[in-house]
Protein backbone atom coordinates (compact mmCIF):
# COMPACT_ATOMS: atom_id res chain seq x y z
CA UNK A 1 0.00 0.00 0.00
CA UNK A 2 1.46 3.18 -1.12
CA UNK A 3 0.10 6.54 0.35
CA UNK A 4 1.12 9.50 -0.89
CA UNK A 5 0.53 13.33 0.65
CA UNK A 6 -1.76 15.86 -1.32
CA UNK A 7 -3.82 18.29 -2.01
CA UNK A 8 -7.14 17.66 -3.22
CA UNK A 9 -8.54 21.19 -3.24
CA UNK A 10 -7.70 24.52 -4.01
CA UNK A 11 -9.85 27.08 -4.71
CA UNK A 12 -9.86 31.22 -4.76
CA UNK A 13 -13.21 30.70 -5.01
CA UNK A 14 -16.00 28.65 -3.98
CA UNK A 15 -18.97 28.39 -6.13
CA UNK A 16 -22.66 29.61 -5.44
CA UNK A 17 -23.92 26.60 -6.41
CA UNK A 18 -23.16 23.16 -5.24
CA UNK A 19 -20.34 22.04 -6.83
CA UNK A 20 -17.66 19.08 -7.34
CA UNK A 21 -14.42 19.87 -5.47
CA UNK A 22 -12.60 16.73 -5.81
CA UNK A 23 -13.53 13.27 -7.08
CA UNK A 24 -11.56 10.15 -5.65
CA UNK A 25 -9.34 8.54 -8.22
CA UNK A 26 -10.14 4.96 -9.28
CA UNK A 27 -9.10 2.03 -7.05
CA UNK A 28 -7.87 4.81 -4.52
CA UNK A 29 -8.79 5.31 -0.83
CA UNK A 30 -8.60 8.97 0.74
CA UNK A 31 -8.05 10.24 4.00
CA UNK A 32 -9.08 13.99 4.15
CA UNK A 33 -6.35 15.64 6.65
CA UNK A 34 -7.13 18.66 7.20
CA UNK A 35 -9.29 22.10 5.60
CA UNK A 36 -8.45 25.93 5.66
CA UNK A 37 -11.49 28.28 4.50
CA UNK A 38 -10.47 32.68 4.31
CA UNK A 39 -13.34 34.74 3.71
CA UNK A 40 -11.77 37.67 1.06
CA UNK A 41 -15.03 38.98 0.86
CA UNK A 42 -16.31 42.35 3.21
CA UNK A 43 -19.87 40.33 4.08
CA UNK A 44 -20.42 37.33 5.92
CA UNK A 45 -20.17 34.30 3.56
CA UNK A 46 -21.78 30.73 4.28
CA UNK A 47 -19.93 27.70 3.78
CA UNK A 48 -21.52 24.13 2.67
CA UNK A 49 -19.41 21.51 2.64
CA UNK A 50 -20.45 17.71 1.93
CA UNK A 51 -17.93 14.42 2.09
CA UNK A 52 -19.60 11.83 0.20
CA UNK A 53 -22.95 13.41 -0.46
CA UNK A 54 -22.83 13.72 3.82
CA UNK A 55 -22.72 17.47 5.11
CA UNK A 56 -19.90 17.87 7.37
CA UNK A 57 -20.11 21.63 7.40
CA UNK A 58 -23.68 23.29 6.34
CA UNK A 59 -24.32 27.00 5.65
CA UNK A 60 -21.33 27.76 8.56
CA UNK A 61 -21.17 31.76 8.32
CA UNK A 62 -17.60 33.02 8.01
CA UNK A 63 -17.01 36.60 8.67
CA UNK A 64 -14.99 39.00 6.34
CA UNK A 65 -11.72 38.29 6.94
CA UNK A 66 -12.22 35.15 8.95
CA UNK A 67 -9.66 32.21 8.50
CA UNK A 68 -11.15 29.10 9.78
CA UNK A 69 -9.21 25.63 10.05
CA UNK A 70 -10.20 22.23 10.57
CA UNK A 71 -6.59 20.38 11.17
CA UNK A 72 -7.74 16.86 12.41
CA UNK A 73 -10.49 15.90 9.97
CA UNK A 74 -9.61 12.20 9.36
CA UNK A 75 -12.37 11.69 7.29
CA UNK A 76 -12.30 8.17 4.93
CA UNK A 77 -13.48 9.00 1.47
CA UNK A 78 -13.76 5.75 -1.30
CA UNK A 79 -13.23 5.25 -4.90
CA UNK A 80 -15.74 7.93 -6.67
CA UNK A 81 -16.88 9.68 -3.63
CA UNK A 82 -16.42 13.21 -4.12
CA UNK A 83 -16.01 16.47 -1.99
CA UNK A 84 -18.62 19.06 -3.29
CA UNK A 85 -19.41 22.67 -1.62
CA UNK A 86 -20.83 26.40 -2.32
CA UNK A 87 -20.33 29.42 -0.76
CA UNK A 88 -23.08 32.63 -0.27
CA UNK A 89 -20.55 34.72 -2.33
CA UNK A 90 -17.63 33.63 -4.41
CA UNK A 91 -14.97 35.02 -2.22
CA UNK A 92 -14.27 32.00 0.14
CA UNK A 93 -10.30 30.52 -0.49
CA UNK A 94 -10.78 26.87 0.41
CA UNK A 95 -7.52 24.71 0.87
CA UNK A 96 -7.82 20.41 1.77
CA UNK A 97 -5.16 18.40 2.14
CA UNK A 98 -5.39 14.61 2.79
CA UNK A 99 -3.57 11.78 1.42
CA UNK A 100 -4.40 9.20 -1.18
CA UNK A 101 -3.70 5.34 -0.72
CA UNK A 102 -3.74 2.88 -3.55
Amino acid sequence: MAAVAKRLVKSNAIPTTSTVLYTVPNGVTTMVKALTVCNSNSIVVNLTLLFAGTYVISNYPIKPSETITLPFMDQVLLSGETISGSATAGALNCYISGKEVT
